[in-house]
């Protein structure tokens, strides 16, 4: 009697990931831009300021007051790139189970980040008062959202200039946004990052590779 058995060990074509970069310096050239924060901390202010997007103060402030304190995802196109305001959900609204800065809506809210980021450089602006509490756990969120190993043969090759900037401000009482000023979190988001890519790619890697 024979016996034919699945050979589990099957290779993918490898294709190499966008990187993700965590720095105080924005990317200006960007043709994607996304802004994070809690629908509380939100303003047209601040949304404006960190993306210089001054002709579209209007849009930008509509698009907020759209937003119920349950939080959501919104994007615009203007003729040079692509804007996405991502709010999260109010205290109030979350669970007691979730963290305090909805780490797994940011990572659903970022669905298409890996297409995107394959194809053009996107510049990530994360807004909080207490951002330097949050920098690690936002890390951890984008990290999952753009793993280091995938079996999709449809994804396109990296364009020359690709990838991902993430870029922190505080609020304080709605002044302009901030930068950190301490480097050191800075690196430290980096490497949480950094850790949950290679963590979740040694979970998704089959055995022969």
């Amino acid at each position: 009697k024979t016996h034919t058995t699945m050979n589990l060990n099957t290779t993918a074509a490898k294709i190499s990931a966008p990187d993700i970069t965590f720095s105080p310096d924005l990317q200006r050239e960007a043709k994607e831009w996304i802004v994070i924060g809690r629908k509380a901390g939100l303003t047209q202010q601040n949304v404006v300021s960190v993306t210089s997007a001054e002709n579209d103060e209007k849009i930008i402030g509509a698009l907020l007051n759209s937003i119920k304190e349950s939080g959501k995802a919104t994007t615009f196109l203007t003729d040079e790139r692509k804007l996405t305001v991502i709010a999260l959900p109010a205290e109030d609204k979350i669970s007691r189970n979730n963290h305090t800065f909805s780490p797994h809506e940011i990572t659903d809210s970022l669905d298409g980040l890996h297409s995107a980021a394959r194809e053009n450089l996107v510049q990530i602006c994360v807004i909080d008062q207490e951002i330097e509490k949050f920098m690690c756990p936002v890390a951890a969120a984008i990290a999952r959202a753009i793993p280091l190993y995938h079996s999709k043969s449809s994804l396109k090759e990296l364009a020359p200039t690709s990838g991902v900037n993430v870029t922190f401000y505080s609020d304080n009482a709605g002044e302009v946004p901030t930068h950190p000023s301490a480097e050191k979190e800075y690196e430290t988001a980096s490497a949480v990052c950094n850790g949950v890519r290679l963590a979740a790619q040694l979970g998704d890697m089959p055995p022969a590779e």
